[in-house]
């Protein structure tokens, strides 16, 4: 398959906005498989949002990069393809939505949504797992990480900001417990969306936000608090050097081991979170979501049994 011999900002037919841990890599790698479709093999391209994802106080170094380092990724895509990506992080990017527009008004928006609770509860766990956050009390854990944990399921606002500025019929909103319920259904209508064909991969019934607990803890916040430290003194340089090196393949290596499944990632406490507080801190904005965009969300508002995350 031949290489595209040159890329415009209006190749880039979807995006993948998020929520995150709502199923987007999932989504993302079963797209890769589809032969009309091509999604760029580093995930999470970072370029949209102005925020870095696991430190929202940080600049993301790749705001400022030129639109060809963008579009480099899509180098490999052959004729006809249907070109996107999939970055969580352009969701809650409050600069996202409009940098995005600008790039090409015409892309489609493709997000997917999770029960606030439940996608706090996993990113805690995910959180804990990467080491960039430090279990703690649950009012330490509000405080401390209300931007990069609590905030993120505050869909209303996120949502709207794409509403404003694309067309209706250019945005699809997905429900990630339709996902769960039937990945099968969920693809297709995707693809439908996309306006591929109908592709299902072999692999389509695989777990979905599977992941694992760190065997050493304290080796994970090592790797978090390095990744912190390059990017608040702005040393993202060093990274093409320890490429070169072997150093990053070995840390990637290291990283790896450390996140193998030495125990489940549920097995993370999670008993120290009031359910029925985050219920009321998230009310108001699912019951404004519901009419932004005349869905039936009663599910997400607690009437029923607490589901396993």
């Amino acid at each position: 398959m031949e290489n595209r011999p040159s890329l415009a900002p209006s190749d880039i037919r979807f995006m993948i906005v998020g929520a995150e841990k709502s199923g987007t890599t999932w989504l993302a790698d079963m797209l890769r498989q589809h032969p009309q479709v091509f999604v760029p093999a580093q995930k999470e391209l970072h370029y949209f949002n102005h925020c870095m994802d696991e430190s929202p106080h940080l600049e993301n170094y790749n705001f400022t990069k030129p639109v060809d380092w963008y579009l480099n990724f899509y180098r490999a895509a052959g004729p006809g393809q249907t070109l996107g990506e999939a970055c969580p992080a352009y969701l809650w990017d409050e600069a996202a939505p409009s940098r995005i527009h600008d790039f090409h008004a015409g892309v489609r928006i493709v997000i997917i949504l999770r029960d606030p609770v439940d996608r706090f509860l996993s990113a805690y766990r995910y959180g804990v797992q990467r080491g960039s956050v430090i279990p703690a009390d649950a009012q330490t854990i509000y405080t401390k990480y209300r931007k990069l944990l609590l905030e993120r399921g505050l869909y209303f606002g996120q949502v709207k900001r794409y509403l404003d500025l694309f067309p209706r019929e250019q945005v699809a909103v997905f429900l990630y417990d339709d996902l769960r319920r039937d990945s099968r259904a969920f693809l297709l209508n995707v693809e439908t969306f996309l306006g591929v064909s109908p592709h299902l991969p072999g692999n389509v019934d695989e777990d979905i936000n599977a992941a694992g607990a760190p065997r050493f803890p304290i080796l994970s916040r090592a790797f978090a608090a390095f990744r912190r430290w390059t990017r608040a003194h702005k040393l993202t340089w060093l990274i093409e050097p320890a490429r070169r090196l072997g150093l990053a393949e070995w840390l990637t290596r290291a990283r790896a081991r450390n996140k193998s499944r030495s125990a489940p990632a549920s097995a993370t406490d999670v008993s120290v979170f009031d359910r029925g507080w985050l219920r009321r801190f998230y009310a108001d904005d699912v019951a404004g979501l519901e009419t932004l965009l005349e869905l039936d969300l009663r599910d997400w508002k607690g009437k029923g049994p607490d589901r396993q995350v």
